[in-house]
């Protein structure tokens, strides 16, 4: 039976008297309509008045709820799921993940993985695209003790592509069209200096302060955090799954979310460690995205809630997404934004068109910017670089998997970012999820001390919004690739 989640409409509901409307049509749904017509999941009414988010999730058939769904005040839509991930793994977020190796045969690859030391490496994640674009199927398997992996070549369609991606330490490696067994030896990520990496240097930072982002509140909705020495100063508020809140439940399975948050905040502990580009932002991190790799529009909507109204936070980052709109997440991303909070999202992996949250007007949607020459031969941070010269504006390109179109307002750096992942470790990410953070954390260091942040509502939200627009600098390419440009602390 589908699953479909309810909720009470906030936007627009500046009136108490309106808000007690909503969440009175709300309860009477629960009371007198489900009850009948729908088999009751989860039900977050923990209060019956003010202004608290409240949902539900449900079983049920969309015609015994139409009379719901055509309600004034009431949001009622299925279930639609949004993922995370880099730009190496489906956008759709579908992986067969195989730890078992596939028996060897005439129809599988061989692959063997050393590090810099020849040492053979376990526990490597090898991953395989077969076919293209977003129909496109994955596998994953691990590499064993001896360093070696045994994937299928025929899954419907040959492979396209297959990436070996260790969690952390090593670059990620790309083959095109693999037909032959592969050895490899992994490349270690270089060192930062003075904490600093090419999206700091080449987007107006130019030394490491450790105060940048001071006074900025920003919440992110992710993953979660994992434990790292850089990320002491995050405040973790735990998991928000399937509408219920778990203040322990935050710790960061995925490594995705500990990634955002170090590219905004993190503050390095020795030499040699990358920063965040607003390392004194105060950084609330909440964990929505569950074991599948993906968080649906219930708990989207509440933890935005939670960081506006509780946290008041000034930036929202989320690097997640959809193809499917949303009114929920929509609703939730309009109340934020006329209580005072931007919301910053990445636009999507896809090489289409903008995903959601992204694509809401109320929203910044960022795209994924790269640097010529960052990442060794081979890997997938050079592998990024498209071939159309309309996205390629020296030394810059946009990557090739960024997603576009007239929605795009930003692009920022997006390939081979490095930065925390649990454990104490750092790894390369690609993707629009790390061109987010990292047009949040800019902000956030254009921020400080600003005015714009004593203004409330519409006209903080707004202000913020006309602030980011002074540090775009145009990159001369189809404003359907690039929004208004990138962003640079040093527009000049």
């Amino acid at each position: 039976m589908p699953q479909f989640v309810i909720s009470h409409r906030r936007a627009g509901h500046t009136q108490p008297s309106d808000q007690q409307r909503a969440l009175d049509a709300f309860h009477d749904a629960l009371d007198q309509v489900l009850p009948t017509h729908a088999e009751l999941v989860h039900a977050d009414r923990s209060a019956t008045s003010g202004p608290a988010r409240h949902v539900a999730l449900f079983n049920g058939q969309a015609g015994a709820l139409a009379a719901l769904a055509q309600h004034p005040d009431l949001i009622l839509e299925p279930v639609i799921q949004h993922h995370i991930g880099r730009a190496r793994q489906a956008d759709t977020g579908h992986v067969n993940s195989q730890v078992n190796q596939v028996p060897g045969n005439d129809n599988t690859l061989e692959i063997r993985v050393f590090d810099e030391q020849h040492r053979p490496r376990p526990d490597i994640d090898v991953i395989a695209d077969y076919g293209h674009g977003r129909n496109r199927k994955q596998s994953m398997v691990i590499t064993d003790a001896s360093g070696a992996a045994r994937i299928s070549q025929c899954m419907e369609a040959p492979i396209h592509e297959l990436a070996v991606a260790p969690a952390h330490q090593w670059w990620p490696m790309v083959f095109e069209a693999p037909a032959d067994a592969i050895s490899l030896q992994l490349m270690p990520l270089p060192d930062a200096q003075q904490h600093l990496g090419w999206w700091h240097k080449h987007s107006g930072i130019d030394r490491w302060h450790e105060d940048r982002g001071q006074g900025v509140r920003i919440g992110v909705i992710d993953s979660g955090l994992g434990a790292h020495s850089a990320l002491g100063g995050i405040h973790d508020l735990g998991s928000l799954i399937d509408c219920t809140q778990d203040p322990d439940g935050g710790q960061d399975a995925r490594g995705h979310g500990t990634h955002v948050c170090g590219a905004i905040a993190a503050r390095p502990d020795s030499t040699g460690q990358f920063g965040g580009t607003a390392p004194a932002a105060a950084v609330y991190s909440i964990r929505v995205v569950g074991n599948s790799g993906s968080a649906h529009q219930a708990d989207i909507a509440l933890a935005i809630h939670q960081l506006v109204h509780e946290q008041r936070c000034h930036l929202i980052n989320l690097s997640l997404g959809t193809t499917q709109r949303s009114e929920l997440v929509a609703d939730a991303v309009r109340d934020a934004r006329a209580t005072g909070c931007l919301v910053i999202s990445a636009s999507g992996n896809g090489n289409d068109a903008v995903e959601y949250p992204a694509a809401l007007q109320e929203c910044v949607a960022v795209g994924a910017l790269g640097l010529d020459g960052w990442g060794p031969s081979g890997s997938l941070a050079a592998h990024r670089r498209p071939d159309s010269a309309s996205r390629r504006a020296k030394p810059w390109f946009i990557a090739n998997f960024s997603s576009h179109g007239p929605g795009l307002n930003a692009v920022a750096a997006g390939v081979g970012i490095i930065s925390t992942v649990p454990g104490n470790h750092y790894a390369a990410y690609s993707g629009t999820s790390m061109a987010a953070p990292q047009l949040t954390g800019l902000l956030a260091a254009a921020l400080h001390q600003h005015p714009i942040l004593k203004a409330s509502g519409v006209a903080r939200s707004s202000g913020m919004a006309q602030l980011l627009d002074q540090y775009l600098v145009d990159l001369g390419l189809d404003r359907t690739l690039q929004g208004m440009g990138r962003i640079s602390l040093d527009p000049s």
